[in-house]
């Protein structure tokens, strides 16, 4: 993070003041140093970009003849990330990480990430394997580029994946695996025995549930049963992997309590927020930025539930 000296205006510089979304993505707590880093604008800020002076330039546009066009323009070397690769494709996302070692001269560090990472990862392949009755679960309020109500789902959520549950809602139809909008009916008409809701999201998911609740707790069995729970922000400025990690422990525990009894939730998001940040972090002081966290949502009182 020592390397950083500047950052673009959106997700950072237009967040200062008037927008409380700056701590949503936890590396921002876990590094202050970026909220006053010089913005740079944008891409088409050339003249800003000029001006910094950097040896080089990190972009997750994903069009290849743009970043193209930015690095003959100004002649300083951009380098192309990708914010969205998931970590069920472990090969893609770890040859990443090891091209950032190679440029940032930080090449330890990044073998130091991808094993930490490796063990987490087997840890959950080998906990998912014993699964013998798999839970139906649903995936709601998905922050992707803008907040979004209950009914922004994903079919292709890692939680899901990597803890043995039945994802009751198809992949994106776009093909890009991304979160989209649902209706109320497929909602329903899934059977979901397990809603999961991204916490950033949860005022805006409560009120859309509220708009339906009559309907939704008489037909699925997960809000008839309390069976609600909001979890780490996933996609926010790109996808957070650390706290993906974090929520796929989450799902785990909570939809099958006996494969995951030796698990403290707590310490295990300060353990894996430490590998990603390099720094001590409580988990208590991570929610009084961000909100809500990993809990139990409450919205059916007098409803069973864990």
């Amino acid at each position: 993070l020592d390397k950083v000296i500047a950052v673009e205006d959106s997700g950072h510089g237009r967040e200062k003041g008037i927008h409380p979304f700056f701590y949503l993505a936890t590396y921002r707590i876990a590094h202050p140093r970026l909220q006053e880093l010089p913005s740079i604008g944008d891409s088409r800020s050339h003249e800003q970009l000029i001006a910094a002076d950097p040896d080089i330039i990190f972009s997750t546009s994903v069009d290849i003849a743009e970043l193209d066009l930015l690095q003959d323009i100004l002649d300083i070397p951009v380098f192309a990330l990708d914010a969205d690769v998931e970590l069920n494709d472990p090969q893609r996302f770890f040859e990443q990480i090891h091209l950032l070692g190679s440029v940032l001269q930080e090449s330890e560090r990044a073998q130091q990430l991808v094993s930490g990472i490796s063990e987490l990862l087997d840890d959950l392949q080998e906990r998912a394997g014993k699964v013998e009755e798999p839970r139906r679960a649903y995936a709601g309020g998905m922050m992707f580029y803008g907040p979004a109500d209950l009914l922004r789902t994903s079919g292709d959520y890692i939680p899901f994946d990597l803890t043995g549950t039945v994802n009751v809602m198809p992949s994106n139809p776009a093909g890009n695996m991304q979160p989209y909008m649902t209706s109320i009916e497929s909602l329903i008409a899934a059977g979901p025995e397990y809603v999961f809701v991204d916490a950033a999201n949860s005022d805006l998911a409560r009120r859309g549930f509220e708009e339906h609740r009559d309907v939704l707790v008489e037909h699925a069995d997960a809000f008839r049963n309390n069976n609600i729970h909001t979890t780490l922000v996933y996609k926010y400025y790109g996808t957070n992997w650390e706290n993906q990690l974090i929520n796929i422990y989450y799902t785990g525990l909570v939809m099958y309590p006996e494969l995951y009894s030796d698990i403290d939730i707590t310490r295990q998001a300060e353990e894996i927020w430490e590998l990603f940040f390099q720094v001590p972090m409580q988990y208590s002081d991570v929610m009084q930025r961000q909100g809500r966290g990993l809990e139990a949502a409450h919205w059916v009182q007098g409803h069973g539930g864990p």
